[in-house]
């Protein structure tokens, strides 16, 4: 059996990497891409999904809509991939993968043309999941996770996977143009940014980003440093005046003046890992990285605020996931200066990499009964 996958992109670098690791796991290191295109109203046939399912458009029209209207460039042999091709045929399997609300309507559509299993990962609004063959879905767009269906996979964070040739050339990179001493004990730090889902309040980062700092001058660590696109304006305005410069900090990367991302070739050759609790994609990169990161909160739970009821279910959901990671020894939680200071001298041994990538390439593996001689992309 041969496996070929087919992800349909909206363009954003973090959902595209999903989508790569998704390709991965299903045993496919090369598969075809093709990119929405941004002109492209897809609501009005993302609700007729979801009235109708599957079967909102033909075979034929969906063919239309890919040769003309959806997308960018398509890659040589994508019409012609699910030519032919049954539903008893057992000698090719074919997966549409998308990561994203904009884009999973097409993925939807390229299914429908190809005669291809659908994968999603996160949630698209206004998409019922039973329309795709599995969800790969992160822990806080779950409300009960005892009955689940069986195309539902909870992924313990975002996915990701921790190229060890690629990471070790990059701190290879990173070393060279930095003039980065190995004798030198690191702590890498990657900052993220406020969401819905996780709210930043000023005192609270700004209190923790000053105790990492303080250990590090303490201790004769040094900082390798990075923000990240959702970083706040106050937040890199106060880095820029507080540890640009300080000896404290050997690599600052402001993320809003450059595409490079650093955190790879950090997990290498830090000796630890401080991440900010808003992002499941840099705890999970951390973790698969082998490191046992330090999740410092952003924020505090507010006072008794209707207007703040929303946020706090989603953020309690976030902190709960965290905490899961946390009770299997994967996370050290830090909630206060002191915690902060214990973590970062007391760092844990590094583990085998990709135990969150192994655990759900094993699970995806098992529900799309994807047998054993399928190449795994490890």
């Amino acid at each position: 059996m041969a496996v070929r996958v087919v992800i349909a992109s909206d363009g954003k670098k973090g959902h595209f990497n999903q989508s790569l690791v998704a390709a991965r796991m299903l045993g496919d290191e090369n598969p075809m891409v093709v990119n929405l295109r941004k002109d492209f109203n897809e609501l009005p046939l993302r609700l007729r999904f979801a009235s109708m399912g599957r079967g909102a458009v033909t075979r034929s029209g969906a063919r239309g809509l890919v040769e003309r209207k959806m997308f960018e460039e398509l890659p040589i042999g994508l019409t012609t991939l699910g030519n032919g091709k049954l539903p008893q045929d057992q000698d090719l399997r074919i997966f549409t993968v998308s990561t994203g609300t904009s884009v999973a309507t097409a993925n939807l559509v390229l299914a429908r043309m190809l005669q291809a299993d659908p994968i999603v990962c996160m949630t698209p609004s206004l998409l019922p999941r039973k329309h795709f063959r599995l969800n790969l879905v992160p822990p806080h767009d779950v409300k009960d996770r005892e009955h689940l269906p069986e195309n539902i996979i909870v992924t313990p964070a975002a996915l990701s996977y921790h190229d060890e040739i690629k990471a070790f050339d990059m701190a290879n990179q990173l070393a060279r143009d930095n003039n980065l001493d190995p004798d030198f004990e690191y702590i890498a730090l990657a900052i993220g940014g406020p969401s819905n889902s996780a709210p930043w309040r000023e005192e609270t980062v700004i209190e923790g980003l000053k105790e990492v700092l303080k250990t590090a001058e303490v201790h004769e660590q040094k900082l390798l440093v990075s923000t990240s696109r959702r970083t706040p304006d106050w937040c890199r305005n106060w880095l820029i005046a507080n540890y640009v410069g300080n000896p404290a900090v050997s690599y600052f990367l402001d993320a809003s003046t450059s595409d490079l991302n650093p955190l790879p070739g950090f997990f290498v050759l830090a000796d630890g890992v401080v991440v900010t609790c808003d992002s499941f994609s840099m705890v999970g990169e951390a973790v698969n990285s082998g490191h046992r990161p330090i999740v410092i909160k952003v924020n505090e739970p507010p006072q008794s605020v209707k207007e703040a009821e929303f946020k706090v279910e989603k953020l309690d959901k976030m902190n709960r996931a965290v905490m899961n990671l946390s009770n299997e020894g994967l996370v050290d939680i830090a909630n206060d200066a002191f915690e902060i200071r214990g973590c970062i001298i007391r760092r844990s041994r590094r583990k085998k990499p990709n135990l969150l990538y192994e655990r759900t390439m094993d699970e995806v593996r098992q529900r799309l009964n994807i047998p054993e001689e399928v190449p795994v992309q490890s």
